[in-house]
């Protein structure tokens, strides 16, 4: 922890500043923001939207990840490594398609393994009511696991850094403003000018 010379806290240091909670803790305002920033498929996919990488690859842009790629690349800390190659290139095509595949397998093994967790925790559930109990619990996962920015991983840590309040407590402008945070922590951060000037 760091303090001023009275001894007030200013900034806390953690390896990762977290703070788990189950979904039920997590405001319904800020699951709807979530999802419809990051992933509007997110009920209908099995953990990967062709058509969110299919416009990603026709734009020529990043994205077209799903929730379950973004947890999985946060999880397994997969991140693109291009290395030096120059955008545009053969190489720097390869490695983004090596990367991609990387989420894809690891997110369509997340949905198997977690379906049949909820299959032996509720064995009497259709394969709709499974398929729903999963993606609940990859929505969990994922809003524990997101780095925020502001030395803020997980919806609670970010709710008490940005807000100074609970994860279950957000308004809908609260939840609007931390759903945009893993997309560019810096650029759209309520405490930077970048941020505040999105906020205007």
């Amino acid at each position: 922890m760091i303090t001023d010379r009275n001894g007030n806290e200013i900034y806390k240091l953690f390896e990762q500043n977290r703070e788990y909670v189950d979904l039920d803790k997590i405001s319904q305002k800020m699951i709807n923001a979530i999802i419809s920033i990051e992933d509007q498929r997110f009920w209908s996919h099995d953990g990967v939207d062709p058509w969110g990488i299919l416009r990603s690859a026709i734009k020529m842009t990043g994205g077209g990840s799903t929730i379950p790629q973004q947890l999985m690349t946060n999880l397994f800390d997969l991140k693109e490594d291009i290395g030096e190659t120059q955008y545009g290139t053969f190489e720097y095509y390869q490695e983004r398609i090596k990367y991609k595949l990387r989420q894809i397998v690891l997110a369509k093994r997340l949905n198997e393994i977690l379906s049949e967790q909820v299959k032996e925790e509720k064995p009497n559930l259709s394969d709709e009511e499974i398929k729903y109990e999963m993606k609940r619990k990859i929505l969990e996962l994922y809003l524990n696991y997101i780095e925020f920015g502001n030395n803020s991983f997980g919806i609670e840590a970010a709710s008490k850094g940005y807000f100074k309040t609970s994860a279950k407590d957000l308004t809908l402008s609260q939840a609007v403003i931390l759903a945009s945070l893993p997309k560019g922590p810096t650029q759209y951060s309520p405490f930077t000018e970048e941020g505040k000037k999105h906020l205007l």
